[in-house]
């Protein structure tokens, strides 16, 4: 049996409590778990239920926090558990706290995906919006599924290419300086190479 030693309000955490126990340990609990399981100081507990009580808390303060997340904007699964073990959720509670949440869809990767694509198609070419969509852990089948059907980025190339010569000389050094800009964006090297073709460069030579 372990005793409750000491108990106070955790900072910057609306109804939390951090409860210190004889054996060094500290556990976040909510207000409500601490009156529903008559937690004081001097009582007798074992570990094992104070620490039951502090994963159903811990459960209840990961999905407050998500939901509040949420509330700001769509986030990918993945974004969302790195933010919980930030803020020191077990990897297991976030993993369960996530899939109650994908389950009732307030996290739906496939339709961030979809609506990450459609913002960024305009300004970026394919493989750049790949690479970061797997950074967010978008699933790699899921973005090639979702990228199947699409239409060569070659157009939109073609756009920012014009807008950053614009008022430039065609000179070598601008297509060089064109196309690292093109390569930033995500461009692949035939698109890029396809449409630096298209642009009479003068014959100076880079210094």
């Amino acid at each position: 049996m372990a005793i409750i030693m000491q108990i106070e309000k955790k900072p910057r955490i609306k109804n939390v409590f951090v409860i210190a126990i004889d054996t060094g340990e500290y556990f976040d609990i909510y207000d409500e778990y601490i009156v529903m399981s008559r937690l004081k100081v001097g009582k007798e507990i074992s570990e094992e239920e104070l620490k039951q009580i502090a994963i159903e808390s811990m459960e209840k303060i990961a999905n407050q926090y998500c939901l509040q997340t949420l509330t700001k904007g769509m986030k990918t699964k993945k974004e969302l558990f790195d933010k919980l073990l930030q803020k020191n959720i077990t990897e297991d509670v976030a993993t369960i706290v996530l899939k109650k949440l994908e389950n009732y869809g307030y996290i739906n990767d496939n339709a961030y995906a979809e609506l990450y694509i459609s913002i960024a198609k305009d300004k970026k070419g394919i493989y750049a919006i790949k690479r970061e969509l797997e950074l967010k852990g978008i699933d790699k089948e899921l973005i090639e599924e979702l990228f199947e059907n699409r239409e060569d980025d070659f157009e939109v190339a073609s756009k920012i290419a014009e807008k950053y010569m614009r008022n430039k000389e065609n000179t070598y050094k601008n297509k060089s300086k064109l196309y690292a800009h093109l390569v930033s964006k995500g461009f692949g090297y035939d698109t890029i190479n396809a449409l630096l073709n298209l642009y009479n460069w003068n014959n100076d030579k880079i210094e």
